[in-house]
This record gives structure tokens, sequence and C-alpha cells, in this order.
């Protein structure tokens, strides 16, 4: 007869419950001493004594992204498919609550025969101007590469450009700490994320107005399983915050817009390739329609 696992008992159950009570306490303990100390000593000009040089170059944006099978912190044992990775702390949360400050838009290039190491023949980090590698600038609207009927003409799934997205976010946490991060959308993962866009040009709201748990989707197709974003409104004051934190949201995402444009850049150029071979396996046709549904240009957004 196979062992039976011992019953909880009321002693065992309360002293569970007292652990996560106890822990939760620390953390709000943290924050507050955290909130002191910045009241205390960060100047009015966001710098602190003895740190007066330091800029928005000085600062790593961290990057957190939703792990793949594939993804290369699977095979390192620092994450599990369908969790979300932080670059920066080495942490990964099984999803991420947030709010999204700011979109950029990519386009992205490679060689025919792609292989590891191999650096884009060009790329775009508003999705309007490209930049090839001798220099040139390129029309992305009027470029063939991004053209769904000529690839289509030729046999293939997809165009030679690869389209996504790259959120800039804030992590939102019950102890009040605030972080900012990065998020690159990708492959199946960019149709979710055009509902969210639709979503906030029809209610007229900003999307840093909202409060997001993002989490991860598993899907499959004949090309292997793999997780696509899902933009889920957290219950509670409508999913929306205050105009007051909304106001302050916003002043926020203006203050690191150049910090954002940089990551952006240096992401395509030192990150992208792993990204896209995450990505193959996630071709979706309807990544070349607009964000409405009915596939009309929706305006007004950014």
């Amino acid at each position: 007869m196979a062992d039976k696992k011992p019953a909880a008992t009321a002693d065992t159950t309360a002293a569970t419950a007292t652990t996560a009570e106890d822990s939760k306490e620390v953390a709000l303990r943290a924050a507050e001493r955290s909130a002191a100390l910045r009241a205390q000593f960060k100047h009015e000009d966001g710098h602190f004594t003895g740190m007066e040089v330091v800029d928005q170059t000085d600062i790593q944006l961290p990057k957190i992204k939703m792990v793949q099978y594939t993804s290369a912190e699977v095979a390192g044992q620092k994450s599990k498919p369908g969790q979300f990775y932080n670059s920066v702390t080495e942490k990964s949360e099984d999803s991420l609550k947030c709010t999204l400050l700011a979109l950029g838009k990519r386009r992205t290039r490679w060689p025919e025969k792609f292989k590891r190491g191999d650096m884009p023949l060009c790329w775009s980090i508003d999705g309007k101007t490209g930049t090839d590698t001798n220099g040139r600038k390129i029309n992305c609207a009027t470029c063939p590469y991004q053209n769904w009927d000529k690839a289509k003409a030729e046999g293939k799934n997809k165009p030679d450009c690869n389209m996504g997205y790259s959120w800039l976010g804030l992590v939102l946490s019950e102890s009040g700490e605030q972080q900012l991060f990065r998020f690159i959308v990708s492959g199946k993962s960019v149709r979710p994320t055009k509902g969210f866009i639709y979503k906030c040009l029809v209610e007229g709201i900003p999307q840093f107005c909202f409060n997001l748990e993002l989490k991860a989707k598993p899907e499959a197709n004949a090309s292997g399983s793999y997780f696509v974003l899902d933009y889920d409104v957290m219950e509670g004051d409508y999913g929306t915050c205050s105009t007051e934190e909304a106001l302050r949201r916003e002043a926020l995402t203006s203050s690191v817009s150049a910090l954002f444009s940089r990551a952006m850049e240096q992401d395509i150029m030192n990150e992208m390739a792993h990204e896209d071979e995450e990505a193959a396996g996630e071709v979706d046709p309807d990544n070349a329609a607009a964000a409405n549904p009915d596939g009309t240009k929706a305006k007004g957004l950014f």
C-alpha cells in the first residue's frame, strides 16, 4: 500500500498562514523604509549626493521576457517555459502584474539563410523608417520586403521583414515597489497585442491607465508548442488606476522616453537574433492586419 501523506492539521494550516502574513508584513515594512529613505535623500532633480554625474545613459533598463520551450533560460535552468524572466534580477514569475507605459514598433530583416551571430540586413525602431547595412534610410511602408502579397507569390509564409512591438512597462507589486522594464512582443503574440491596442482606442483610455496581469497562454500548431501573450485586465476599480496615478505614469513615460528608445535599438542589434529564432514557429498571417478587427487602419493612438 502506498504511503499516505499526513493530513493537514489546524496547527500546520495556521502556521502556514502566519508565515505568509509575516512575509507580507516584512515586505510592507521594507517598502515603508525605502519610501522614507527616498523622501529624505532624493533631490528635486532626482539625484543623490555623490551620484550627480549619473544620467539615463548609465541606467540599465531590465528586460522581461515570456519564456518559450526553446529559450536559453530553459536550457540554462534559469526559468521554466511559460514564465516571465527578469534579465536583471534573474528571477521568474508565473505572471506579470504591471502597467504598460509606451509602445514601440520594430522591424528587422535577416539574411534568408540565417545563422546565429548574423547581423540584420535592415532594421527599424519605429516601424516607419529602416536603416540598411550601408546606412541608407528605407521607407518601411513602400519596402517590398514587408509586403505579404509578394511573400505569398514567392511561396513564403511570411515577408522577409518581421514586425514586432516593444513595450515600456512598470511592474506593480503589493509592497509598492515599482520597477521599469522593457518587453519584446513577436510572432503569435502580435495579434493579442493588437487586440489590447484596439481596446485602448475604442474605450478612449490611454494604455498606462490599465492595471494588467500578463499571462502566458499555451498553444500549439504543426510546428510545435509555444506560449502566446495574454493581456488580462486586473479586477478592482474597473481595472484602471486613479486620475492622479495616471498623470504620474504619463509624466514618468515622458521622462524615460530617450532611455526606452536606446534600449529598443540595442535589442535589435544585440538580442533580436535570438528572439526571432524563438518566434520562427509562431508565424501568424494576421500579423499583417491593422489594429482594427475589420482590417482598416486605426488612428488616434501614439
